[in-house]
């Protein structure tokens, strides 16, 4: 039997994103004094010049506020949103600077021993290279039992300690063997300096060794911890809306409160480190508290922690204490979103005040912001060395002119007219026969915005009208327009990220994205969102993982199952050979299938996922049309499909899949590439001419279309071998 097999040595890299060039509830507590981050293990007896660049970084960022095995009070209240909070700063493009890809975060139940020995002992050392820095944030626990430091991950079990906890030592030295320029650890946790709490025994000489430890074991990277070897860091239910003293001044240091004069836009290691110690210092002090951060190693001064908005133009400024003051923001209703300059710093209710220690000295506008309430904005002038406090009133239902809501109603009787594209019987209807009425809709919108520029909801409107007829800068203009003129506004933020991705920019979408899931953990289409973003960036586990939380919020959250499925198939395509990666294949091939079922145009809940097609096309960065985006979404589906039935070995339905896939796209040439795969597996079990001159053929329209992909050499090759054997073939 003549077989038309593949070369010795070619691997295929079919439709998978190419490698990036560069490498339970806590107890209630008083709001009024800090908490102490403390956990004591009863150990059984039968037991023991600035620089302007910024290097490409790599972070594992760890929150843990209740663990799995031990009692509810020794829970922590912020320890895993102070985890989220230093998220946030790191990704920021205003601050760290951290594409979200090389950013890992283990929250919670993630966190477990395996995860966290993963991510330190594997993934880190697989991506950080000479010339980068890689930063490990720790918020949680930390004990020693017997003189020597442990962090307590989630599944700490404190009777089994040595084979539970993950000892400082080997934290050292794995960080030391990472081929990285600048290594940082920074540690919220009791006694965090040795990474320990109290075991029923005299600590004070158990501290001097754990800090000689912890100085020996990091002699070339920074450690930053929370508190002296004799000491606890605290949390405060009223510091930020929520925080440990150390974690909020680490994130104010990297969101630009640290750079010191004079003035350039970056905030370096030096300038965190005095900045964070000497306002955790004094926010204790005022409070009958001792809590000093301290540092470790012999780090370069220089070293680039985090960019800086604030000074960008050199400017001169100074954030010493001297020059320092305090805030309280006071809000009417709970949980009140509090904005000091354009920057979220956290929630103000009327029971529990926001305190805002250690604002640089002059006017900064304060801005209160609540769901359905028109924003409360003071400018308020801060006086070094003293506490002021502002009240934010949200009293005024968020209302507008009269004649621009008018306007704007008459745009959206077009805009969401069953005529236009929202009607799931138009979706292949001509889109040009919508255009004109678009196009009124359009100037309706305008005409709102120019009487009341203050109207969010014009501008969302605006923005979607310009997505439909595919002007999608001017969509991202108007859709960014109503998150800035109204945070709380949820449906423009998703839908502006949406914009973000066609346009090829998944990092701000998952920045926007990320606000999206903190003001509404429970937003499934948000984390669906999420996924295709991860998907964009090739960060395919956490992908799935975001779309397996959108279906189990909502199991009809379709957008889901095509990312995971696309997800799952890249991760499957890297497994090596064998029934694990069959497994997968298999998952891949059962989302997809879930896919194209629900999204029939007969199934009932093709109305919903119509509506979120919008600005989520595949392939090109102009699917603003709904038939375009559900062709490319669908397929996408009957792609992945295919290759799924390849390789679980049935040619003849990935041969089908194929088809289908190019009924929707018909200049795809993956699709081509992945048919004549399927033509050739056929023509290895039943060798006919045909079968061959197919495999031919999709190849050669392959190459016609883009020749220069991965996929386009090994198209060439099997070109050449169909040549040497169609002589042969009858």
């Amino acid at each position: 039997m003549i077989k038309l097999l593949l070369s010795a040595g070619l691997a295929l890299y079919i439709g998978q994103t190419p490698p990036s060039p560069t490498p339970s509830s806590a107890p209630a507590q008083s709001p009024q004094q800090p908490v102490e981050r403390d956990l004591f293990v009863k150990q059984a007896a039968e037991q023991p010049a600035k620089p302007r660049g910024v290097p490409r970084g790599y972070a594992v960022v760890v929150g843990i506020g209740t663990y799995k095995n031990l009692d509810a009070s020794k829970s922590l209240l912020f320890s895993e949103s102070d985890a989220e909070a230093v998220y946030r700063a790191l990704i920021s493009k205003e601050a760290g600077g951290f594409p979200a890809e090389n950013v890992h975060k283990l929250i919670g139940p993630q966190a477990t021993l395996a995860n966290f020995t993963h991510e330190i002992e594997e993934w880190l050392p697989s991506v950080a290279k000479d010339g980068d820095r890689v930063i490990v944030y720790f918020a949680g626990h930390g004990f020693s039992p017997d003189h020597k430091g442990y962090l307590a991950l989630y599944d700490i079990d404190p009777h089994n300690y040595e084979q539970t906890g993950y000892p400082m030592a080997r934290l050292g030295t794995k960080l030391q063997l990472i081929k990285a320029q600048d290594k940082v650890l920074l540690v919220d946790a009791c006694h965090s300096s040795k990474i320990t709490t109290g075991v029923g025994e005299d600590t004070s000489s158990a501290s001097e060794d754990l800090n000689t430890e912890l100085g020996r074991i990091s002699p070339s990277f920074l450690t930053f911890a929370a508190a002296r070897e004799t000491e606890s860091s605290f949390e405060d239910a009223s510091l930020g809306g929520g925080s440990g003293l150390f974690t909020y001044y680490l994130v104010r240091g990297l969101q630009g409160e640290a750079d010191q004069a004079p003035c350039d836009g970056i905030v370096t290691a030096d300038e965190l480190v005095e900045y964070v110690r000497e306002n955790v210092r004094q926010y204790a002090q005022k409070r009958g508290r001792s809590q000093n951060p301290v540092e470790h190693g012999d780090f370069q001064p220089t070293l680039v922690m985090s960019l800086s908005q604030r000074c960008g133009s050199g400017s001169p400024a100074s954030t010493s204490t001297s020059n320092l003051g305090d805030l309280i923001v006071e809000a009417n209703l709970d949980q009140t979103d509090v904005y000091i300059d354009d920057k979220l710093i956290g929630k103000a209710s009327p029971s529990t005040p926001l305190r805002v220690p250690g604002l640089t000295a002059g006017m900064h506008e304060i801005t209160g912001v609540h769901k359905g309430y028109e924003n409360d904005s003071k400018h308020i002038a801060i006086l070094p060395g003293h506490e002021q406090s502002v009240k934010v009133r949200m009293l005024y239902p968020r209302e507008y002119k009269k004649k621009s809501l008018m306007l704007m109603e008459d745009g959206e009787k077009i805009l969401y007219s069953k005529k236009s594209a929202f009607d799931i019987t138009q979706i292949y209807g001509a889109r040009s026969q919508n255009n004109e009425s678009f196009k009124s809709a359009e100037e309706l919108f305008k005409q709102a915005i120019a009487e009341d520029d203050r109207n969010a909801r014009a501008f969302y409107d605006l923005g979607l009208t310009q997505l439909y007829l595919s002007d999608s800068e001017a969509s991202l203009k108007s859709l960014t327009a109503a998150v800035k003129l109204d945070p709380t506004y949820v449906e423009a933020r998703q839908q502006l990220a949406g914009q973000l991705i066609e346009s090829g920019d998944p990092d701000e979408a998952i920045r926007q994205l990320t606000e999206v899931t903190r003001a509404e953990p429970d937003n499934a289409q948000a984390y669906a969102f999420l996924s295709r973003s991860y998907y964009d960036k090739g960060i395919w586990d956490r992908s799935v993982e975001a779309a397996s939380r959108a279906i189990s919020l909502a199991p009809k959250t379709e957008l889901a199952y095509l990312w995971r499925g696309a997800a799952k198939r890249e991760i499957a395509a890297e497994t090596p050979r064998g029934p694990v990666r069959q497994s997968r294949y298999q998952d891949a091939k059962d989302d997809f299938q879930h896919f194209i079922t629900a999204t029939t145009i007969s199934n009932s809940a093709f109305s919903q996922f119509a509506f979120y097609a919008i600005g989520f096309g595949v392939g090109s960065r102009n699917h603003a049309d709904r038939k375009v985006s559900y062709d490319a979404m669908q397929s996408v589906a009957y792609l992945g499909l295919c290759d799924c039935e390849s390789k679980l070995g049935n040619p003849l339905r990935a041969t089908e899949f194929c088809q289908e896939a190019l009924q929707r796209d018909s200049k795809d040439p993956v699709a081509y590439f992945l048919l004549g795969n399927a033509y050739r597996d056929t023509f290895n079990r039943k060798p006919d001419r045909t079968l061959l001159l197919k495999a031919r053929d999709s190849y050669v329209h392959m190459l016609a279309l883009n020749s220069d992909m991965n996929e386009s050499d090994h198209a060439k090759k099997y070109i050449e071998q169909i040549d040497a054997l169609l002589p042969r073939v009858k």
